[in-house]
């Protein structure tokens, strides 16, 4: 490492040491939490929003508040008899100072890069991660019914030696994430304490808990996925284009026109819904 790089390192770190006496990283996490959201959103946000956003409490929102409040981080204020807050100067330089810090250089040595062996299991365990997460949505968004592991594993882009690698992880303590069961025979899954933890974090839950169009569409569909409740939904309004032809054959309409176009106006409508909830809740 040359003089330079050393040089940046070091003035990194003693920046980082700085704005850990602001906010105790390793104590303070939901502060952190609340003026990256902040930061990123750039404009006063309600209350009531940043617990959608967090997912936090409101107990553990305000109380955040007011500790980042007496720190001068952010700033509060009124909008139609709700309290807002957003950054404070202060804060957006506290903000624009810790960014810098986790910024990488814009060259990078070779010696610099991950080996590649590195990369790969990176690249891995980020697979997992990803199916782990479909698997706990899907599981914990429908636990009315026994769900059985054959079924479920394909369904969540899980291989078979992926859901081996899980099954064995996230099935036994102190990582017991899933639950084995046996009903009528067949081997089924839930989740287990832990498993519902995560659940509570995801972007799916949080849509499941504030939106009640979402809700409705999740039951009806019996799936958490976007794309899969377009798929769904798209395929069900294909078929209501044959309605018309036959009312005209048996002579109950004259035009099929009409009513083509309100169905063709309710499937572009499901699907602007579609596009509204995906955005809005960060779902995929």
């Amino acid at each position: 490492m040359n003089k330079e790089y050393h040089s940046t390192y070091i003035n990194r770190l003693l920046l980082l040491k700085e704005l850990d006496k602001v906010i105790d990283f390793s104590k303070a996490s939901n502060q952190l939490i609340i003026i990256l959201n902040l930061y990123a959103l750039n404009k006063f946000v309600s209350v009531s929003e940043l617990i959608r956003i967090t997912g936090f409490n409101r107990k553990t929102i305000l109380d955040s508040l007011r500790k980042l409040q007496k720190k001068n981080l952010i700033v509060k204020k009124e909008i139609n008899h709700e309290i807002h807050v957003a950054l404070s100067e202060y804060g957006k330089e506290y903000m624009r100072n810790l960014l810098a810090i986790l910024t990488p250089r814009k060259e990078i040595d070779d010696d610099a890069l991950l080996k590649t062996a590195v990369r790969l299991a990176l690249y891995n365990e980020l697979n997992l991660s990803l199916c782990l997460y479909r698997l706990v949505t899907n599981i914990g968004m429908n636990d009315d019914r026994d769900i059985e592991v054959d079924a479920l594993m394909p369904r969540s882009g899980c291989d078979d030696h992926k859901a081996r690698i899980i099954l064995a992880s996230f099935t036994r303590n102190p990582t017991r994430v899933f639950r084995l069961y046996e009903r009528r025979g067949r081997k089924c899954i839930k989740l287990d304490k832990k498993g519902y933890e995560l659940l509570y974090k995801t972007y799916h839950y949080k849509a499941y808990i504030w939106s009640k169009t979402y809700r409705f569409l999740q039951k009806i569909f019996r799936t958490p996925w976007i794309i899969e409740m377009a798929l769904k939904g798209n395929a069900l309004i294909s078929l209501l284009y044959s309605i018309p032809l036959i009312l005209k054959h048996y002579g109950l309409i004259h035009e099929t026109l009409p009513v083509l176009l309100i169905i063709m106006t309710f499937q572009i409508g499901f699907n602007t819904l579609l596009h509204y909830l995906k955005k809005k809740h960060n779902l995929f």
